[in-house]
């Protein structure tokens, strides 16, 4: 995604201020350079639609879904252990970009009836990960795609699935922004309903170029 936005910005002499995407450019590297260009990323964070399920939110093991204490940088565990942070490493992408990421070891695991489906391994007591950059990267692009500005930027909100169910999510600012008949689209014929989808469809793009 950077070296076309910085093509882009050679060949037009100017940088958008928003820049949309889907979940596969949502990466450290990529939220962190537009930050640097003061970009507003318009993309979903990769775990997005896996955090809505039932199954993860259910996951008591994940480190999202354990408390965090900022103040004495720890997590923590189901059975009301803490997980301390331990170390930092670095590392280097490809493209050269540095990652911090921070370890976190529990101060104790022996006897916890639940070590088994927590983690499984060589280690005496349960380890974790994270990049306290991403983690921030990812809260504030939740809240950025949740905005209306957001919903309508969306790439998902583009599909099929979405414009033809009865509650998609561009429904909020069908008559805010949209300017379209798209209550009409849902009362007619399938074929009818296929042309006005496409006519919405172009109506919406044409709307997300002139805001970029």
């Amino acid at each position: 995604m950077i070296p076309f936005l910085e093509r882009t910005a050679e060949g037009t002499g100017r940088r958008h201020g928003n820049i949309v995407a889907d979940a596969g450019y949502a990466s450290e590297e990529n939220y962190t350079y537009l930050e640097s260009m003061e970009q507003n990323a318009y993309i979903k964070p990769a775990d997005h639609e896996l955090k809505k399920t039932r199954k993860f939110k259910k996951n008591i093991y994940h480190n999202d879904n354990m408390p965090y204490n900022a103040e004495s940088d720890s997590f923590t565990c189901s059975n009301d252990k803490r997980l301390l942070h331990a170390y930092d490493r670095t590392g280097k992408t490809d493209n050269g970009c540095m990652i911090l990421k921070s370890y976190y070891v529990c101060e104790d695991c022996s006897g916890c009836s639940r070590r088994e489906n927590c983690f499984k391994g060589q280690y005496e007591n349960r380890k974790t990960e994270l990049s306290k950059t991403m983690r921030r990267q990812k809260d504030e692009a939740e809240k950025r795609i949740s905005t209306d500005k957001g919903i309508l930027h969306e790439p998902a909100s583009l599909e099929p699935k979405n414009v033809m169910s009865g509650t998609p999510r561009i429904a909020l600012l069908k008559k805010e922004r949209c300017c379209c008949k798209y209550d009409l689209i849902l009362q007619q014929s399938l074929s009818q309903s296929r042309i006005a989808y496409f006519q919405l469809i172009l109506e919406l793009y044409t709307l997300l170029t002139a805001s970029i």
